[in-house]
């Protein structure tokens, strides 16, 4: 089923209202933060919204802690779908310091049973033949923010219903990336809202 960019334009805009609280009171907020408050509860809500259309599993590369996965968990169970989590783990990359894999693990812990882990770098040839025959209705990409690995890791998910790239807003390599991709897709950007989406499978 295709996707219409003016139902997410709506979704999003439910998941808004506290990005524009936040900076009326935090003015001198560094702009690396903007689209933060609401981000993971609007991730999960646009996963649902694909889940609800289109078959497939759900994707996330670059995943930290755990804390989105979690919520794209729960809505895996609710839909009957599986979580492919991508990430490294290794200190030094992506914001890892050491620790990150454990408390992803305690933060999955109810949803270990469909949430299936490859702890690899996203350009690892193993992540891209495992999703390559993987239908998907949402993926989510926040790994290294190169304008190579972020189209790469886009590249990957090609396939997916929908994508959305975290941090166009504030990371210059990532927008590139992500303005790559719209020859090929439409796209939704929301002024309070750090990633960015695209739809349609080319």
């Amino acid at each position: 089923m295709k996707l219409e960019s003016e139902d997410l334009v709506c979704i999003l805009e439910r998941y808004v209202s506290d990005e524009q609280s936040y900076y009326r009171a935090n003015p001198g907020s560094g702009f690396w933060r903007w689209g933060w408050v609401q981000q993971r509860e609007r991730l999960a809500a646009v996963a649902e919204w694909c889940a609800s259309k289109c078959e497939g599993s759900i994707v996330e590369i670059g995943c930290q802690e755990g804390l989105t996965t979690k919520l794209l968990g729960a809505v895996a169970r609710k839909h009957n779908r599986r979580v492919i989590a991508v990430d490294s783990w290794i200190p030094g990359t992506s914001g890892c310091e050491g620790g990150e894999y454990e408390k992803f693990l305690a933060n999955i812990e109810l949803y270990q049973d469909i949430i299936e882990v490859l702890r690899l770098p996203s350009d690892d040839v193993r992540v891209s033949n495992r999703l390559v025959n993987e239908q998907l209705c949402f993926a989510y990409v926040d790994a290294l923010h190169t304008t190579v690995a972020c189209a790469q890791d886009i590249r990957i998910v090609s396939h997916a219903s929908c994508i959305a790239v975290d941090d166009i807003l504030w990371d210059g390599a990532v927008l590139v990336a992500y303005m790559e991709s719209f020859r090929a897709r439409s796209h939704v950007r929301h002024p309070y809202c750090r990633e960015g989406y695209l739809l349609g499978v080319q």
